[in-house]
């Protein structure tokens, strides 16, 4: 062993030869991109259910519906379990189920864009950071310009853009991309505890929810807003959708997403 990084539990590990610059194998290297709690995270949003990883001998956990086999990192057998999951989106027809799958899986992704724990803790930690609290009480947009761009800067927050009003509905400050989804809203309190303004902020841009809808189902997406085709989004092409829902564009309004598979 020459090196060991990463205390995290893992799944998924892959395994390679080290090569010198003549070719010969020197060595051996295991790593893995996903941890326990990340895929377990991904699982959850994608199917609704509840997800615990057991060893692969463990009796079937109370309420389990499905499961499957993996490996665990560095090496042996667990299995990864669904409890308590929605009922089958099952339709008369293969297309039909197909059509409810795809249409269950992006509005699930986008209620957790919207709503999931990664954005409200996210919303708690912007709403109570004292410069930004400092900056809507003042309605001092330059400070709140610099606040917010710190929280960009802080990777673990993963925000794409932050707006704030006082207390009184003016518009102190609106940075970020232009083109976002999901927004989510809170009180901004000031030094005493009182009510100083409002944040709203989204975590998710609309090409990065696009992507990650075709990703877990293949399908192509069109957004649409009232001024109309959101930048990036799939061509209809003369096809009808095979899903559509409305979701909210920032900082509020219609946002009409349609599937196509």
């Amino acid at each position: 062993m020459l090196a060991r990084l990463g205390t995290s539990p893992a799944l998924a590990p892959v395994r390679g030869i080290i090569r010198d610059a003549s070719g010969r194998p020197v060595g051996q290297y295991t790593l893995a991109v996903g941890d326990d709690a990340g895929i377990v995270g991904i699982i959850r949003a994608l199917t609704g259910a509840r997800v615990q990883v057991l060893p692969a001998t463990a009796p079937a956990p109370g309420g389990a519906t499905a499961s499957f086999a993996a490996t665990a990192f560095p090496s042996g057998a667990v299995r990864i379990w669904l409890l308590g999951a929605g009922p089958a989106a099952c339709g008369a027809r293969p297309a039909e189920t197909a059509a409810a799958t795809i249409g269950a899986i992006a509005t699930r992704l986008y209620r957790v864009e919207a709503t999931g724990p990664s954005t409200q803790r996210v919303l708690r930690h912007v709403a109570r950071d004292r410069r930004f609290a400092a900056a809507v009480a003042a309605a001092d947009p330059v400070a709140l310009r610099a606040a917010i761009v710190r929280f960009f800067r802080t990777h673990s927050l993963h925000v794409v853009r932050v707006r704030a009003t006082t207390a009184a509905g003016q518009l102190v400050g609106d940075v970020g991309g232009p083109f976002v989804l999901a927004p989510a809203s809170t009180a901004v309190r000031d030094a005493r505890g009182r009510v100083a303004g409002s944040v709203t902020l989204a975590v998710q841009d609309d090409t990065g929810y696009m992507k990650l809808v075709h990703r877990f189902t293949g399908a192509d997406v069109l957004m649409r807003t009232a001024t109309g085709t959101v930048p990036g989004s799939a061509s209809a092409g003369g096809r009808q959708p095979t899903f559509s829902f409305t979701a909210t564009a920032f900082p509020t309004g219609p946002l009409t997403v349609s599937l196509f598979n």
